[in-house]
């Protein structure tokens, strides 16, 4: 099901509620949007990234960045849940490349989201020094 067929589905049942039920709904996910916001807001960049799966290597470019994760523009497969592993340049880092082990945590036909792993506190504060300055 496509996200146009999602939403249509949503207004269908929204419709068919009333406005108290309405509310009360409303009351609810207003309590919840912190757990679908982003531990660390992603900022729009133009660097590359290299990455290794099990199978290939390739240089691509990475679309938004965060101390937690990244947008890479990979059309190749991969799956939910794969392990990739990627170096990220930091313009003027001396520390850089750093090597970051990923996990795909979504795909679309752009690209994948990646949710990096096991960073350390350094690691963290050197992406989010770049995303003040990207």
């Amino acid at each position: 099901m496509n996200k146009k067929q999602i939403v249509v589905q949503i207004n269908e049942i929204l419709d068919e509620m009333s406005r108290d039920r309405l509310l009360v709904l409303l009351k609810q996910l207003k309590k919840t949007p912190s757990k679908w916001k982003r531990k660390y807001p992603r900022q729009t960049c133009s660097i590359s990234v290299d990455f290794d799966t099990n199978d290939y290597s390739s240089e691509k470019p990475i679309k938004n960045l965060s101390a937690n994760g990244a947008y890479i523009e990979a059309g190749e497969s991969f799956s939910i849940g794969q392990q990739i592993v990627i170096w990220v340049t930091i313009p003027g880092e001396k520390l850089s490349p750093l090597k970051i082990s990923a996990v795909v945590a979504r795909r679309d036909r752009n690209g994948v989201g990646v949710k990096f792993q096991n960073l350390s506190q350094k690691e963290k504060e050197l992406l989010a020094s770049f995303e003040k300055i990207g």
